[in-house]
């Protein structure tokens, strides 16, 4: 996680590189949170979003301490990116 400017970004890899957010979607995703509208309840929704599940017990997986998972989410965002926006505009050229 990272958080520019007042924006929350989350990386999440897919299931066999760590285990899934249980309030994200299955899967390889990059999320954005923009906290700049509504700070009460951006603030509550990230305090819900840290704390679930409680930071230990993310510490207690094994999984979570691999970094080569940071590398392998950012490639498998890259390939949804590149699957539904460039190989189209390719096809489409053909």
């Amino acid at each position: 996680m990272y958080s520019p400017l007042g924006k929350l970004l989350i990386l999440q890899p897919n299931a066999k590189s760590s285990p899934g957010h249980p309030l994200l979607p299955l899967g390889t995703a990059f999320y954005a949170l923009d906290t700049t509208g509504c700070k009460d309840t951006s603030n509550a929704a990230i305090n819900g979003f840290l704390n679930s599940p409680h930071p230990l017990q993310t510490l207690f997986d094994p999984l979570n301490h691999d970094s080569s998972s940071y590398l392998k989410a950012i490639k498998g965002v890259l390939r949804l990116h590149i699957t539904a926006t460039i190989v189209p505009k390719l096809r489409e050229k053909k």
